[in-house]
């Protein structure tokens, strides 16, 4: 597959007969972190199960199975039906926007590496988003035909996005890039995976993290019309409120 550490797809027959895919990773990233996570992420779904506004909401985080194998290798669930969030806004924006993935990010580097001013470098991000309109919203159109079902779907996302997004501010994760951002093709649901770089360790990169968690317009484009208001300002207090109760676990 794709990324930095490359990690590979084994798939496999088990004893009923059906066939299974898992990732063979190892390299620089430390399964055992990406573990603790995931244990993290189950501890948080049970609190969230227990709080009524949370519950009814269906708040939760997708988790999947790690198994780290030492330091720097382990063995990981394959997220079936998921797709990376660059592998949807790719073929979206392609022939859609009037400055190319390359030519936008060609002139932010040229950007920075100029020393310009702060007040040149937003000139320079207003010029590109000027040119580059989000288009996530088409990602529901397009996979989820019958009104309900898009309605559902807006739901589930919203209510993930709202969770991950907080729970990942806590807990100060970083690298969330669009290959690590996946999406349920089947219901919506978002997908975080790599935490290789958690705790505010982003901070302490050449150029540091400093937003607390990914909230950018395409992103946004997935909500709807509400964008970030009503549905998931709504569910971000609710989690922030249930996870500050729980401040000693």
């Amino acid at each position: 597959m794709s990324g930095l550490s490359a990690p590979k797809i084994m798939k496999f027959t088990i004893s009923n007969g059906q066939q299974q895919r898992m990732l063979l990773k190892g390299g620089s990233d430390d399964m055992r972190q990406d573990a603790i996570m995931q244990q993290v992420f189950e501890k948080v779904d049970l609190l969230l199960d227990q709080d009524n506004e949370t519950r009814k909401r269906k708040l939760r985080i997708r988790t999947y199975k790690v198994v780290p194998m030492g330091a720097g290798s382990g063995v990981l669930e394959f997220v079936s039906n998921t797709i990376g969030l660059i592998d949807i806004l790719k073929p979206l924006h392609a022939g859609r926007d009037k400055l190319s993935y390359d030519q936008a990010r060609g002139m932010m580097a040229d950007a920075r590496t100029q020393l310009k001013s702060h007040k040149a470098m937003v000139k320079t991000y207003k010029l590109i988003t000027g040119k580059i309109q989000p288009n996530f919203r088409m990602f529901f159109f397009n996979n989820f035909l019958t009104p309900d079902s898009w309605f559902e779907s807006r739901l589930v996302y919203s209510h993930g996005l709202a969770t991950t997004s907080i729970v990942g501010h806590m807990l100060g994760i970083g690298d969330r890039h669009c290959n690590n951002i996946l999406i349920d093709k089947i219901n919506g649901e978002p997908v975080h995976i790599d935490f290789g770089v958690s705790f505010d360790q982003g901070k302490s990169l050449p150029v540091p993290e400093l937003v607390p968690f990914r909230l950018t317009r395409d992103i946004v484009d997935g909500l709807g019309v509400t964008k970030t208001s009503g549905l998931f300002s709504k569910s971000c207090e609710h989690v922030f409120r249930v996870l500050r109760s729980n401040s000693q676990l």
